[in-house]
Parts: C-alpha cells; structure tokens; sequence
C-alpha cells in the first residue's frame, strides 16, 4: 500500500497531463481524488466463482436500478429540476433539507441522483431518486510516462485501469442530463470522479453547478484549486477562506452555515433505543473513538499504532466503556485486533443499518479520540474535548493540532497520562476547549436567526435565475 503524498500527487498529475494531451488531460482531472480513495483499498482473494456470481448479481441490481430510474426521469422531463448528485450519505443529509425547503416553500422540483447502489435504496425511501449505474470497463489506456521524472506509478495504474470506465458513464449521465435539463446541478464533493464529469456535462450544456460542503475542510489538504463547481455553498468563514487560498474567487462561495449540524444544535434529549443500539444503559457514560483509517494524511503505520494505544488505554481502564465507530475506509481486519469487553466495534455498514445518528453519538460522549477526522471539528462544535493520536508527525501542520485546540499526544505515555488526567480533572482542560469553541464559530456559521437549509435556497434562486437572465440574452 503506498501513502498518499499531495505533493507528490499533483506534481504526477501535471506531469501526466502534460504529456498526453487534450483528451486525457480531461480524465485526468476527473480522478484528482480517485488516488486517494484507491491507495486506501487492499484486495482481498476470492474463490475461483465468487466474482462470477457477483458480478452477474451487480449487473442484474443495475438493471432494476436503472429500469426504475426511467420511469422516474421520465416524470422529470424537460421540468428543469434541481439535480442533486451524491456518493455518500454525508452528503445527502446536508442535501435533503434544502430540496424540502425548495419543493415545499418554492415549488421547486428536485431529483437527486447516485451511482451508489446502496445509496439508492436508502434514497428512494425519501427523495424521488434516479441511478446511473457505475461503468466497468475491463479496457486500458497506456499512458506515456517513462521518460517523466517524479510520477507515480500508483497513479499511472488509476488512470490507466479508470479511462474507459470514465468515458463510459460520461456517456451514461449527459443523456440523463440532456434529457432532463436541470435548472442548476448540485454535488456533494467535486474532487471525486463521478461528480466532476457531472460538473463539466453542466459547462458543457451551460447548467450552473455547486458543490455543497458536506464535511471538514482543511488547508492542510491543499487540493481544492481542483475544484471544478461554478459556486460553493460552505458551513461558515474558515472553510470560505480555506477555498480562497487555494484561488476560488470570493464572489462564487456563499455562507451558508450546515443543515446536519443546526439539527444537533436545536438539541434532544437521548433515547432508550439510542443507548439500546450501542449495547448501553440509558445515560452510560462513553469515550467516542472515531478514525478515518490510512490514506489522506495518516500513513498505515501511524494509524495502526493509533489503534493499538487505544487498545493498551482501555486494558488500564477497564471502568470505562469505549465506543469504536469504524470509517467506510477502516478495515475489520486492522481493527478487530485491538476487541476488548470494554470497547464496542461498530462497522459502518452496520450504523447505517441500525439509524444511528452520528452526531448523537457524539454529544452523548465524555470524549473522543481521533486523529484528524471530520468529527474533530464536530466534536469542538457541540462543546466535547478531544483527544487526537500522531505517532508519525503526518498531522504537525494541520490547524487544530498547530491552534492547540485538542489533548494532542505523540506518545504512548503522553496519552495515558493526559487521559487520567482528564478522568479525574476535566475542568483542567478548560482553556483547550476555550479556543476549540472559537474555532467552532469560525468553522460552523450560526445562520443569524434563519436555518442554513434557508439560506441555501436563497442563493440557488438566485444562481438559477441569474443563468436564466444569462441565457436570455
């Protein structure tokens, strides 16, 4: 497994680019996250039938899917309705409020559409839904690299195994697209393949695009001068400034403030069946541990060592209960070395499952531990003391770590000792969360009164209307 290296990365980028021409420079640019998301995965072997049967059980899904998808496209036809594009879950519960507000205050018709099977059938249960299913493609595209310096050969390999593949659901989502004419296309992250080529259908057939911030932003993560949306809608001023350093113009990003995070804000009180989903008694107290697993910026040996004091922490705490929300990207395999009776495993496929609402898992918790993951900034938001693991220096530049906002620990010893400490004077870590609550008001816009949902509407009444006026002359 190699470690992603953003600088090394965009430097491959430009290199392949470069000396390739027009044409794959285009699909080039549709993977600018692809590199990241791929070096995380490890294959595992099969039996000599099992990718037989699942391949011929995947095509038969994407046939109903996409069979079903018709029927409703087909009521959307030509009505120009606001398309949301979304690959994750993360990104369609920011999405969600904003369709509700603009259908039911607005009269506004709104169709969201994934290549995600599994979001589909979620999806579908709450939002009129169409599926474009994945292409996969077994053709490759041999690139000219041998003579350039400084290119990655994990790289190369994505972009060879995913050209077709890319040209393919082109093809699949302009005809979608073309036949319903959306008045504004909006997409949950455009670094990732599937929405930048939906982003540049929309220049293509001069529909606005947007991309909605479904989840931390950071500097550190230098990549956004990648982003190929016309507009931006993000929670509050820091992620606005993270974009403008990166050479977004200030004039195509709103304030928005978040959907997902106003619906904590407005407060619940916990449930039986909250605490009966984790395996609690209502009101047990926890420590939230929630890793992003390698790639990005954590190396594998990092994260495996993050994994492993955590196990070593709770053996010396058997008194405190430890609830380990595993990532999409974290494997079993890694993680169910560190299984202990005080420390309850939850696989993501399984929280989604079960309806368990991340951010109630948060506020419920006397703590988290983390490295640098989105929910760092959720956490300072709801007011909960974090604790963040570096046992390789890959988050030293990240703003949280540099503003001192977190119990930072780089050891073993560090960590045990700042953790006692906190168990038995939390108030002596009041000055940490101090500034993590001010960083929390940069970072989340409160919306002055109107919910974010709201103000999103706003603004994409006004885009579509500017298109409009654009279009007319």
């Amino acid at each position: 497994m190699l470690d992603a290296d953003h600088n090394q990365f965009a430097e491959s980028l430009a290199a392949i680019e470069a000396a390739n021409g027009r044409q794959y420079s285009k699909i080039v640019s549709y993977n600018v996250n692809q590199y990241f998301r791929e070096s995380t995965k490890e294959k595992k072997p099969q039996g000599a039938g099992a990718g037989v049967l699942l391949q011929m059980k995947k095509e038969l899904r994407d046939a109903v899917f996409t069979l079903r998808s018709k029927w409703t496209s087909l009521k959307f036809r030509n009505r120009g309705p606001v398309l949301f594009f979304t690959s994750d879950y993360t990104h369609s519960r920011e999405m969600i409020p904003l369709a509700l507000v603009l259908k039911k205050r607005y009269n506004l018709d709104c169709l969201f559409c994934t290549h995600k099977s599994t979001l589909y059938k979620v999806l579908i249960g709450k939002q009129q839904t169409v599926y474009i299913a994945p292409a996969r493609s077994t053709r490759r595209m041999a690139l000219e690299v041998n003579r350039l310096s400084g290119v990655d050969t994990r790289i190369k390999e994505i972009m060879e195994a995913n050209f077709h593949s890319n040209l393919e659901w082109e093809k699949r989502a302009k005809n979608y697209v073309k036949s319903l004419n959306p008045s504004l296309i909006i997409n949950g992250n455009d670094l990732l393949p599937e929405q930048r080529i939906l982003n540049e259908i929309g220049k293509e057939l001069k529909i606005p695009t947007c991309t909605m911030q479904h989840g931390a932003m950071s500097a550190s993560l230098g990549i956004y001068h990648y982003s190929n949306s016309d507009f931006w809608s993000v929670y509050g001023s820091y992620a606005k400034d993270v974009l403008m350093k990166q050479g977004i113009e200030a004039n195509r990003i709103f304030i928005t403030g978040s959907n997902y995070m106003q619906s904590v804000q407005a407060g619940s009180d916990q449930t039986d069946d909250f605490y009966r989903k984790l395996g609690l008694q209502k009101g047990e107290a926890y420590v939230a541990v929630m890793f992003s697993g390698h790639g990005h910026t954590t190396k594998k040996e990092n994260y495996l060592k993050q994994l492993e004091a955590v196990k070593l922490l709770a053996k010396k705490h058997e008194n405190v209960k430890f609830i380990l929300k595993m990532h999409p990207k974290e494997s079993l395999d890694d993680v169910k070395v560190i299984d202990l009776p005080n420390i309850s495993i939850i696989p993501h496929s399984l929280f989604v499952s079960l309806n368990i609402d991340l951010l109630q898992l948060l506020a419920s918790s006397k703590a988290i531990i983390s490295g640098l993951s989105a929910t760092v900034n959720e956490a300072f938001f709801l007011d909960i003391p974090v604790f963040t693991l570096d046992f390789a220096g890959d988050y030293s530049s990240a703003e949280i770590i540099t503003q001192k906002l977190t119990m930072h620990c780089q050891d073993q010893e560090t960590f045990e000792a700042t953790f006692s400490r906190f168990l038995k004077e939390p108030e002596s870590f009041e000055s940490t969360l101090q500034k993590a609550r001010q960083f929390a008001k940069a970072y989340f816009y409160s919306g002055e009164g109107k919910m974010a949902a709201e103000i999103q509407a706003e603004r994409v009444l006004e885009l579509i209307e500017r298109n409009n006026n654009l279009s007319r002359k």
